[in-house]
């Protein structure tokens, strides 16, 4: 079974120390080679650049070779997708092989166990259990920060732990991850059910309950050096066996990779790319022909290679916060945070990074940004009405963010994947958002969105977070499986309230109905909760499939809530709802009237009129400075459909304010009200919950936590005015 290891440059290997040798000249033949049986080189060896200075060599075993041990696994060890839960994970997984599976291996040696990390800080350890019928541990050890990330990393075992008579054996490894990522990878099935795709759960080991077994392999040895395989069909030693792979820079022995198990090399941070590198293949004290590969600058257009060092455009603040003024500047900051050109991956967790200008990308392929030590982007994006244009790569401007993205504009980006399972999610501004990110105030003009599954003009897929005024327009949204929507391929817990899509929406094969104007499946957990999508409109432009596009949700599962929201006719609200919908309605896209089919209440309000039905819902809300306002498009910017206008500040209702005062403010306590007409008075927190009501002009809010209030005046004929207030 072909297998690449990646080794990090360290003084110990997973599986024992690298010798450090003195360099000598590279000189084939010089042990004495029998003339007969001359040692086979390795072969398909060659070089994948991994970043501006990173490069990962990998080869094959020589021809017919037979290596010195095999794994015992349930998967076959090629990366899928990812598993995680969200929150602080400290739990194993592994295999499990009964009796029967081990019948013919008892006193067999397990000598190593390997495993695929995802994550960086995250903390591995390997462990083994035995028993007859429930898993006792009998070997528990830490891997060490060494890891290398997507490749299959092995650790030998520093105890002998046999295979016993009447035992079943489980093998894998226990993560200890803080930040709530996804550190488990999967291959892609089927899951051996009870054997491959085990973890702990209440006290033992349960099946995970996907269709895929975790990566996961250890290597056996018999008493008389047998080697056997579960699971993959055995071959019997044809060769002598490669006892070592002995690594070459420009002649000189660079290094050396003791046993035939790792099949690559990592070599990073270099400044010459004008270098010789060889590998041979050691049996005992013989070694092969070398075979060599030239490292040379690539014709590469990925903007990390085009901006190598911190350019003008790129500034600093005292406390990290970052100015980006050019198209130079955005490139390194790809460079900053991902880790490229000798960077080592810098956390911009709670700082913000400003736009202050336009910045075209079109020149170069990004690379999405992504943050190597939260795996989520946890900085906010302040736009500044600015715009990003050109923007063009497989996944999106930001691969995920726990963080904020507001006031940005995109313009002509083309994001197209045709990977599948965790990678193939795709959208303008991020391919996820997670944990209670906010997009807010962003725009995309333009553009084209595509990939196999998870495909928003906005985001991929969503968890837990908010999307707040925002549109996607004269654009493309195009999927070749399930979850296609225009601004959320798919969504758990998601708010998205107060945006539109006007673009085309497309199916390029499969029989899904998960296509939807806003978004294309809503789903529901009890972790994340429910979907809310509220006081949005969609026009679908054009689609190959307008007969299983839904207007706002292509699948709305239970539990999830669609209130206030518009599709233009014929295109139904949702073709598959399993939730609520309330105050929605078609409405007529043949004039520029957008009269809806049926009258709609918006906050008291009856009407039929997408604008007014559009804007009265912000006019209506509590939280001032939140929303933004709908407009005509008298400029037929937008096919003449309802835009954004001002940002809503809770005052532009009022022909008055009937000479009103609060005070003292801020207050610890006490807040008073001097007004002309005075009715009632409603007090609300940030997120629109009523927190008091009261009749009298003065209103104790001691018993409130500390923080900003929206204050609602009414007069005796239901007229109001918003104010703020402190309490300490």
């Amino acid at each position: 079974m072909k297998r690449s290891i990646a080794i990090i440059l360290a003084l110990f290997s997973p599986l024992g120390l690298l010798a450090q040798e003195p360099p000598r000249e590279l000189s084939v033949c010089e042990t004495g080679f029998a003339s007969h049986t001359p040692p086979r080189p390795v072969t398909n060896f060659h070089y994948e650049i991994k970043g501006s200075n990173q490069v990962r060599f990998t080869w094959d075993y020589p021809e017919n070779y037979t290596p010195n041990l095999h794994p015992i696994t349930w998967s076959d060890c090629e990366y899928y997708s990812l598993i995680g839960a969200g929150t602080h994970i400290n739990w194993p997984c592994a295999h499990r092989f009964d009796t029967e599976d081990l019948q013919d291996y008892v006193g067999w040696r397990i000598k190593a166990v390997g495993f695929m990390p995802t994550q960086d800080r995250t903390n591995y350890s390997i462990r083994v259990w035995k028993g007859e019928d429930e898993p006792e541990l009998c070997y528990n050890a830490p891997v060490g920060s060494d890891t290398v990330l997507f490749v299959m990393n092995d650790y030998g075992l520093s105890e002998d732990i046999y295979i016993e008579e009447g035992k079943q054996l489980w093998i894998g490894f226990n993560t200890d991850d803080p930040y709530g990522r996804y550190p488990w990878a999967v291959d892609d099935g089927p899951a051996v059910v009870g054997k491959g795709d085990l973890i702990w759960a209440n006290d033992g080991f349960s099946s995970l309950g996907y269709p895929y077994n975790f990566i996961i392999r250890a290597y056996i040895e018999g008493p008389n050096g047998e080697q056997k395989v579960l699971g993959w069909e055995s071959k019997p030693m044809e060769n002598e066996l490669i006892t070592a792979f002995n690594i070459y820079l420009d002649g000189q022995l660079f290094d050396v990779i003791h046993g035939d198990i790792h099949l690559a090399y990592d070599y990073s941070c270099f400044e010459d790319w004008n270098m010789d590198f060889a590998v041979t293949a050691v049996y005992g004290d013989q070694e092969s022909e070398p075979v060599s590969v030239h490292l040379s600058w690539p014709d590469d257009e990925r903007w990390f290679w085009k901006v190598i060092s911190q350019p003008d455009g790129y500034e600093t603040d005292s406390l990290g916060n970052i100015t980006i003024s050019t198209t130079e500047g955005m490139a390194w900051l790809l460079s900053v945070v991902n880790g490229y050109n000798c960077n080592p991956g810098t956390s911009l967790n709670n700082k913000t990074i400003s736009i202050v200008n336009d910045i075209d990308l079109s020149d170069g392929l990004w690379s999405s940004l992504h943050d190597p030590i939260w795996n989520g982007f946890k900085a906010t994006i302040e736009g500044n009405g600015f715009t990003i244009s050109g923007l063009h790569g497989t996944n999106a401007f930001i691969s995920r963010t726990d963080g904020i993205v507001r006031n940005l504009y995109f313009s002509d980006c083309e994001f197209i994947n045709s990977s599948t399972g965790y990678f193939s999610r795709v959208g303008c501004i991020a391919s996820h958002i997670w944990e209670h990110a906010e997009i807010d105030n962003c725009h995309v003009r333009n553009s084209i969105c595509a990939s196999e599954n998870y495909c928003g003009g906005l985001v991929g897929e969503a968890v837990c977070s908010t999307i707040r005024n925002c549109s996607f327009s004269d654009g493309i949204v195009t999927s070749n499986g399930t979850c296609c929507g225009g601004l959320v391929g798919s969504g758990t817990g998601v708010v998205i309230e107060n945006s539109y899509f006007v673009g085309d929406l497309m199916r390029v094969s499969g029989n899904s109905t998960s296509l939807g104007g806003i978004i294309g499946e809503s789903n529901y957990d009890a972790w994340n909760g429910r979907c809310r999508i509220r006081n949005c409109y969609s026009t679908l432009l054009e689609s190959n499939v307008p007969e299983i596009v839904s207007g706002i949700v292509g699948v709305n599962n239970e539990n999830n809530i669609i209130t206030n929201c518009y599709s233009i006719y014929p295109q139904e609200i949702s073709l598959d709802n399993q939730g609520t919908i309330e105050n929605c309605a078609m409405f007529d896209g043949s004039g520029t009237s957008w009269t809806m089919s049926e009258p709609v209440m918006v906050g008291g309000l009856q009407t039929d009129d997408l604008l007014t039905a559009l804007d009265h819902w912000v006019t209506d809300q509590t939280v001032p400075d939140t929303y933004f306002h709908w407009v005509e498009d008298t400029q037929m910017t937008n096919s003449g459909l309802p835009i954004f206008g001002e940002l809503y500040d809770g005052l532009e209702d009022l022909s008055n304010d009937f000479g009103t005062i609060i005070y003292p403010n801020p207050t610890t306590g006490l807040l008073s009200i001097t007004t002309d007409d005075f009715g009632h008075a409603e007090i609300y927190d940030l997120t629109g919950r009523l927190m008091k009501q009261s009749k009298q002009t003065t209103i104790d809010l001691g018993r409130l936590p500390q923080g900003l209030y929206v204050v609602k005046i009414f007069d005796h004929s239901g007229n109001s005015i918003i104010r703020k207030v402190i309490k300490q």
